[in-house]
């Protein structure tokens, strides 16, 4: 019956103007097949105490997110390539 939940949290930024923080949680439930865990980050401008999306970092307009999947796929590539064939990594399930 142990049931467990841990969260931590690391500052990446903390300055007059803005605050930013990334919270990492681990859960397990007693009679679950495995843990669970999550990460949330956040952006406060703190002028009007407001939370900043991550679509606000960006120009109207961009195609923000395809940059950054690519950049995220480039990276993993780097890491795992010797061990997950290319054209694995690159199927259309993989690029959603």
């Amino acid at each position: 019956n142990n049931n467990t939940l841990y969260i931590t949290y690391h500052v990446f930024l903390n300055t007059p103007n803005f605050f930013s923080v990334r919270f990492t949680s681990s859960s397990f439930f007693y009679h679950a097949a495995h843990p669970n865990s999550s990460t949330v980050s956040l952006n406060i401008e703190r002028a009007h105490a407001k939370i900043i999306s991550l679509s606000e970092l960006f120009k109207p307009n961009t195609n923000y997110l395809n940059l950054i999947s690519k950049i995220c796929r480039e990276k993993i590539l780097a890491k795992l390539s010797p061990t997950i064939p290319m054209q694995d990594f690159n199927s259309p399930a993989m690029l959603q």
